[in-house]
């Protein structure tokens, strides 16, 4: 007998380790992953919204002025990162690596700013670990974690130094603390730690602010559960603690309003008017569905419709704590004709709560299902279901190691610099569009570093050489109709001038947008003024 109970003792503490293991593995495999594209585009800076806001941070370093002079986003990710990059020149200062601040590599500088977004992309999985636990049983909260480690719009922004996947962490962190509102109590604590995670994330994104919701309606059920009144010294000051936290990270929204309101209504008028090749005829919705289908998978967005719904039908009120957020951005962002993946990123966390969700109810409905009929029906039913699931994280494993790989190959733009700079005669004028084009060096050459599309709108007769990138006409090319004058235009300039280069990016052996370099011939026809379209 004591020996049985030895086994079983043993048993338990077997399925504690495992238990604990196993979330532990989904952890590791999350950073793992993410660290493989910390060297992206190394040795230069080739992503456009990294180098604005590394840029940024540098600037208010280099100024000594903790104005940013910048609010199409918060201050709070610039500010992190001034300080890493501060640290940085400290340790090498005191290690003699390094003198002056310019001294440091730029890439060195991303590599840490890098490995910060990596870092917080990780906790992410853990929030939504945690936030699964506290929702339903350790073995659903580590299945979503799966869904979230493996999802390749998640793991695509995750060693980006943007602002989405922080925001993305603040969001499920401040998540978390709604639901032990719900779960646990109506703990002071709870709401204060809310309200920072809300007030850190409305500081490194506006659209943040949504994130209110879940906290609130936790608040309002636990203390209507409890028969208690609504308005409360808890919920006051938890709300309270959020526009405070956001001041504390964006201080010059008020000591530089006017500056604040300026960018952040031009960011509203932007994401209106249109972003060439980035905007819809309309809304939005459809565009960020089908990415939601690509880059988070069919069978696990279908497992997470069905876990939402399975949630509603086991706790309503529950399942709208949860679902408050989502559901809320999501209406927000895609009123908007302007689209970006990168906006959405903060709702995979809750479509892997779901995700791992849905995969309990799917199974519930098989055996339910065959308790009716014949027990078989249930275990065939299961086995597909598992088959669909293990295919769903497959298939975004191999989106996004194939990502991986593609992202880790010698860029275009490196390798078009280095040739441009080796065969073009010192002195030439060389004319370049910004975004998506090589930097070339500026005391060999005299450069013209243009507005994006800036060949649309200027005459090229000025430049000996002109260098043309993909990532700036193809979007034109490939929908004349939507962009009839710019598509056109970029048709004359790519046929009018000697092709000297291209470089592709085949994936294969080149990543990146194609390069192309033309020598401008002087007789190039007169730009034609049109306002049809707008790039």
């Amino acid at each position: 007998m004591l020996m049985v109970n030895g086994i079983l003792v043993q048993h338990m503490n077997l399925n504690k380790w495992i238990l604990l293991a196993v979330p532990g593995m989904v952890l590791a495999c999350a950073f793992l992953i993410r660290y493989g594209g910390i060297n992206y585009g190394f040795p230069i800076i080739i992503h456009p919204d990294e180098a604005q806001v590394v840029f940024r941070s540098l600037d208010m370093i280099f100024r000594g002025d903790l104005n940013p002079h910048f609010f199409s986003y918060p201050s709070l990710l610039l500010y992190i990162l001034a300080a890493i990059f501060s640290g940085i020149h400290a340790i090498g200062q005191a290690t003699g690596a390094y003198g002056a601040f310019t001294d440091i590599p730029i890439p060195t500088l991303h590599y840490w700013g890098r490995m910060l977004i990596i870092l917080l992309s990780v906790f992410t999985v853990y929030a939504v670990y945690y936030a699964g636990s506290l929702l339903f049983r350790k073995w659903i909260a580590t299945v979503s974690a799966l869904f979230i480690t493996v999802s390749f719009l998640h793991i695509q922004n995750s060693f980006i130094i943007t602002v989405d996947s922080p925001m993305a962490f603040f969001i499920s962190a401040a998540f978390c603390f709604s639901i032990l509102i719900w779960s646990r109590g109506s703990r002071l604590r709870y709401y204060l730690l809310n309200g920072l995670f809300i007030g850190l994330a409305v500081g490194t994104k506006y659209t943040a602010c949504f994130a209110v919701l879940p906290m609130i309606l936790a608040h309002v059920f636990k203390v209507r559960e409890n028969g208690k009144p609504v308005i409360d010294r808890k919920i006051i000051i938890g709300l309270l603690v959020i526009p405070a936290v956001f001041l504390v990270t964006t201080p010059y929204a008020i000591l530089d309003f006017k500056a604040f309101f300026e960018a952040v209504r031009n960011e509203g008028v932007h994401y209106r008017s249109g972003h060439a090749g980035h905007d819809s005829y309309s809304v939005s919705y459809g565009y960020y569905l089908n990415s939601l289908v690509n880059k988070y998978g069919l069978f696990p967005l279908i497992l997470a419709f069905a876990g939402a719904t399975g949630l509603a039908v086991r706790n309503y009120l529950t399942a709208l704590i949860c679902i408050s957020f989502p559901l809320a951005f999501f209406l927000f962002i895609g009123s908007y004709t302007v689209h970006f993946d990168r906006n959405i990123v903060s709702l995979i966390p809750f479509l892997a709560l779901f995700s791992g969700f849905g995969l309990q109810t799917m199974f519930g409905l098989a055996f339910s299902a065959a308790a009716i009929r014949k027990p078989w029906i249930g275990h065939a039913a299961s086995m597909v279901i598992l088959i669909l699931c293990i295919y769903g994280v497959y298939d975004q494993s191999e989106k996004s190691f194939e990502n991986l790989r593609i992202i880790n190959l010698p860029d275009t733009r490196w390798i078009s610099k280095l040739w441009v700079e080796d065969h073009l005669p010192p002195g030439s004028v060389i004319g370049e569009e910004r975004t998506y084009s090589p930097i070339i060096d500026h005391g060999r050459f005299r450069v013209d570093r243009l507005d994006q599309y800036g060949f649309i709108k200027n005459p090229l007769k000025n430049y000996d050489f002109i260098i043309t990138s993909s990532g700036n006409y193809e979007r034109f090319l490939e929908n004349p109709e939507k962009y009839p004058v710019a598509a056109e235009r970029y048709r004359e300039i790519l046929s009018s001038h000697t092709l000297l280069v291209e470089f592709k990016g085949d994936n294969i052996n080149l990543s990146g947008p194609d390069i192309r370099v033309y020598q401008v011939l002087k007789s190039e026809p007169p730009v034609q003024k049109n306002h049809k379209d707008k790039p």
